[in-house]
């Protein structure tokens, strides 16, 4: 059944149940028979008020939790947005920085490659291994690269820009 006709399905229920109750007092009957019947009518009408009442809240309880759901991704995705900018300003300074500054910025990667000699290189296999693969199941492919670049203008140049300087080999 359409979640549309059941909305109408309570209130017109409500409405018949007090039609037939108007119906049933026209029939001679005791006062204490009136009484109980009009007390049952009432009962069945108050409960489905208040289910009608249940049902229009727990729609709108719903449509509040799917509104806070679209919110938080609209604002997960304006700070995404936020850091893939701040992080395109801090390459574009990398890139008009001179020799020196570049140096020194990446002073700590290139003292762990020094040290990478003691190190005896990584462990392949140990690190395969925690994701769940094998060093002889991978295939490299020859003659091909992966890009991890952010959604938007600047990565979609920068992969353009490698894309065209990868195709010439």
């Amino acid at each position: 059944m359409d979640k549309r006709n059941f909305d109408y399905i309570l209130p017109i229920s409500a409405l018949f149940v007090s039609v037939v109750s108007l119906l049933v007092l026209d029939i001679p009957q005791t006062t204490g028979e009136k009484m109980i019947m009009l007390l049952g009518i009432n009962i069945i009408l108050i409960l489905l008020v208040i289910s009608y009442i249940v049902r229009v809240r727990s729609r709108h309880e719903k449509k509040d939790r799917e509104l806070d759901t679209l919110n938080k991704i609209i604002e997960y995705s304006k700070k995404r947005t936020e850091i893939e900018e701040e992080i395109n300003l801090l390459r574009n300074q990398l890139e008009n920085s001179s020799l020196s500054e570049y140096l020194d910025i990446n002073r700590l990667v290139f003292s762990g490659q020094n040290v990478s000699e003691k190190n005896k290189g990584i462990n392949y296999d140990s690190f395969l291994t925690q994701f769940g693969l094998k060093n002889n199941e991978i295939k490299v492919i020859p003659n091909s690269a992966v890009f991890l670049t952010p959604f938007n203008n600047e990565g979609d140049k920068l992969f353009e820009k490698c894309r065209n300087i990868l195709s010439n080999f």
